[in-house]
């Protein structure tokens, strides 16, 4: 009873649909009624249980006496609809079931092929069945052929997939649809002279598209979140991918009036308003396939932004953020950048994984985005079921396990390019990578205004997005996730406005610490230059890190080498003018104690290097000889020892130096900075000779002043302690000495020279004081000068033509001052 119900209610509807009147459907229902009320009536009285056939033509054969005239009368009734032929079944008429009526009654004999037991499996007697079905189809009252049997098929296993998540239904659904279109359908159609035959074809058509329609918008709704509804099986959602396109592939066009388009889901509503009719025109394939391409990617782009929700709820729910920042040292930072920052480094470690597991399930999408010929392999081929099933499980059994108890590295990144690099470029995971990049412009967009500066979270995070960048780029093209770019530039622009600041705090600092002690014999410098380039190598590193993967302008790291390179002028130009004041000395002010307009020590011969020149006396000035006196001895400057100005001039040298190697570090790690000048030096060779000059000047003027102003000639040239020998043997031999142990090799001549010029202004100065020279002194004096030239030659350090060109003027002062 409840059987027949069922089917008289599928009656009713489909008569209904067929636009039969509701009076006409009304009786049928009552004469059904009445007939089933009466054979259960029948039944009981017989006390036997007499089934009624689906086939009402039959029921005749089987019906008792007085069942009969019901029979008869809902015979009569369904000739009059058209569902039965006029001779109610006999012979000779048409007696086949209307098409509405036999699809469903056919969809109903079908869900007997299905095991009991498994609701999802197809019995094993299939063949069987369907060989028995086909005398009811070829011939028989339901009268389908191939095709519209290959719908009811496909319905039937679509409703038990939508329900049981069968999914080796999946390839029975594949073939069933390839089935339905045939080349000749459009003639086949014009061929049928029976209205009841085109009838047939458009009711056929139309369920066709309900049912394509229909498995498009279920599995598109599946598609849209695979990683959710396919966790691990890769080959269904292979397989649901394929049904998916053969499916919208199939669509044909309808009008906006078909009821069945409404209950569709909107991606598919458009799809079918856009699909070209299959003879409109010679571009209609290429028209569905692009549409469907921009359908696959916008099906890629919604599961991956799903899936990017759930890591982000993953990451939030979890201590990991927190367990993170236990290990950091905050500082001066402030507790929500470093927040954002290691959300931002955890997301990008998940994000890590995601790329592993999406490069297998977005490869299905490949024969949707890709043309024939593009298609390196399909992506549910039988070589590689176990390997992305594998990974697959491998990816997602990681997400129940928190991010901060996984391995972190970046050599997981490098595994997963290799393996992608073997797909064709512009296919599923390309979509993917690149919904991933718009996922992650959100992401970065949220936390930037946190990041102002340099410093260790922001860092790390930075570093983690670049490697995604990488990733994304080897993919994409090099403009991919511009935003990282654009966050670390943020990020340089407010550190490079904080560091002068610090570097000048620190290098005050520095020399407030500072000794002036050598290291060690074999590092002959003050430990304040290497307290300076500690600091500048410790930054360069961060800079390098920070931007080393990234495509920052010229014009930022051309800031940061000019922040370098400012802090070392600095330092060297500190390490001068540290230096204790110098006084003027007499043997400075070149007193014309014979009222001479100049001295002729002024016009040294140019070939002499550049030293302490030589200042020309002023005339006029009549100072008393016996008010001569040395200087005052000064504390800060019996302080400072040559030894610690020998240092100071190594300290330039070794500060010029470790600048160009900290260049040359930059340029090794930033391919960028290898496209920018070279640097300008000459400022240090500048401060080199500024502090040579300081040196000879502290030595000659006011170490050797004392000896020079009143011991010197004093008080006859002809006294031999009075020669020029005391001054070399206890005083100019043990300061070169010293300078030759310490002074570095590449300004030991300079420094010899610069002493040599100072000497030889002095000693101009002294012979141009009143000492009584007279004729007798001439040789005295030019022996003197003799002994001088040999000593600065002694160790070759200078050249002889030299050191005898630079002495020269001497001996015409000599010559005057013993003619006077």
């Amino acid at each position: 009873s409840a059987f027949c119900r069922r089917q008289l209610l599928m009656l009713s509807n489909a008569l209904e649909l067929r636009g039969v009147p509701a009076e006409a459907i009304q009786r049928i229902e009552a004469q059904v009624e009445r007939l089933l009320r009466r054979r259960l009536e029948h039944a009981q009285r017989q006390d036997c249980e007499m089934p009624l056939s689906p086939d009402l033509k039959t029921a005749a054969t089987v019906a008792a006496g007085e069942c009969q005239d019901d029979i008869a009368a809902l015979r009569g009734t369904l000739i009059e609809v058209g569902v039965l032929g006029g001779d109610g079944g006999g012979g000779g008429g048409d007696s086949h079931w209307p098409f509405v009526i036999a699809f469903r009654l056919y969809c109903e004999l079908l869900s007997s092929i299905f095991d009991p037991d498994e609701p999802g499996a197809i019995s094993h007697d299939r063949s069987r069945l369907l060989s028995a079905f086909r005398r009811l189809t070829d011939g028989g009252p339901l009268h389908l052929d191939e095709r519209q049997q290959q719908l009811a098929l496909l319905t039937v296993c679509m409703e038990r997939y939508h329900h049981e998540s069968a999914a080796p239904l999946l390839p029975v659904m594949i073939s069933a649809t390839q089935g339905l279109i045939s080349p000749d359908e459009m003639s086949d159609l014009a061929d049928g002279d029976s209205g009841n035959v085109r009838s047939a074809w458009q009711d056929f058509r139309q369920r066709r598209n309900e049912i394509l329609a229909g498995i498009a918008a279920n599995i598109a709704g599946r598609l849209r979140d695979y990683r959710a509804h396919f966790p691990i099986d890769v080959d269904e959602m292979a397989g649901c991918v394929q049904l998916w396109r053969t499916a919208v592939l199939h669509l044909q066009p309808g009008g906006a009036s078909v009821n069945f388009m409404e209950s569709t889901d909107s991606v598919t509503l458009k799809l079918m308003r856009a699909m070209p009719e299959a003879d409109a025109n010679a571009h209609a394939e290429a028209h569905a396939q692009e549409l469907l391409r921009v359908q696959a990617r916008a099906l890629v782009a919604a599961s991956v932004s799903r899936n990017m929700r759930r890591v982000r709820l993953r990451i939030d729910n979890t201590n990991e953020v927190n367990g993170r920042l236990g290990t950091i040292a905050l500082e001066d930072t402030s507790t929500s950048a470093a927040v954002a920052s290691e959300r931002l480094v955890a997301l990008t470690e998940a994000l890590r994984e995601e790329f592993e597991a999406e490069m297998h399930f977005a490869q299905c999408f490949d024969a949707c985005l890709l043309s024939g010929d593009e298609i390196e392999q399909p992506p549910a081929a039988a070589s590689t079921v176990h390997a992305t099933r594998a990974a697959a499980v491998a990816a997602n059994s990681r997400k129940s396990v928190p991010l901060a108890c996984r391995d972190a590295s970046v050599g997981r990144g490098s595994a997963v390019s290799a393996t992608a690099s073997q797909l064709a470029p512009g296919g599923g995971y390309d979509a993917a990578l690149e919904a991933f990049a718009r996922e992650m412009h959100a992401d970065i967009s949220a936390v930037r205004a946190n990041f102002n500066t340099v410093e260790a979270h922001g860092l790390r995070a930075v570093k983690a997005l670049a490697s995604i960048a990488q990733i994304l780029r080897s993919r994409l093209g090099e403009a991919a996730l511009p935003e990282v770019e654009e966050l670390a530039q943020q990020m340089a622009n407010g550190w490079f406005m904080r560091l002068p600041g610090e570097l000048s705090a620190s290098l005050d600092q520095t020399f407030r610490l500072e000794r002036w002690v050598q290291i060690s014999d074999a590092a002959k410098r003050t430990s304040s230059v290497v307290d300076v380039f500690t600091q500048l190598d410790q930054i360069t590193q961060v800079y390098a890190d920070l931007v080393k993967d990234l495509q920052l302008p010229p014009s930022t790291h051309e800031a940061f080498l000019d922040i370098l390179q400012t802090q070392v002028k600095a330092y060297v130009s500190k390490l001068r003018s540290s230096c204790a004041e110098l006084p003027l000395s007499v043997l400075q002010t070149g007193v014309d104690w014979h009222g001479a307009v100049g001295s002729k020590l002024a016009h040294a011969p140019a070939a002499a290097p550049r030293r302490q020149k030589p200042l020309s006396r002023k005339k006029g000035n009549k100072t008393d000889p016996t008010a001569i006196a040395a200087t005052p001895r000064q504390h800060a400057l019996d302080e400072q020892t040559l030894t610690q100005l020998c240092l100071r001039l190594n300290n330039v040298v070794w500060a010029g130096e470790q600048l160009r190697v900290l260049r040359n570090k930059l340029r090794a790690a930033i391919s960028a900075i290898r496209e920018l000048p070279e640097l300008d030096t000459s400022w240090v060779e500048q401060a080199c000779l500024n502090l040579i000059d300081y040196i000879a000047a502290k030595q000659v003027y006011y170490e050797l002043e004392e000896h020079l102003l009143l011991k010197l000639y004093v008080p006859s040239a002809s006294e031999p302690s009075a020669r020029l020998a005391s001054l070399l043997e206890t005083g100019l031999n043990p300061m070169l000495r010293l300078m030759v142990s310490i002074v570095s090799p590449k300004l030991l001549q300079d420094l010899v020279m610069g002493m040599l010029g100072t000497v030889n202004h002095a000693l101009g100065s002294v012979l141009e004081m009143p000492r009584g020279f007279r004729e007798e002194h001439r040789q005295i004096l030019r022996e003197d000068l003799r002994q001088l030239c040999a000593f600065f030659q002694d160790g070759g350090i200078l050249d002889q033509q030299l050191v005898i060109s630079s002495m020269s003027p001497l001996y015409a002062l000599v010559d005057e001052a013993c003619e006077g």
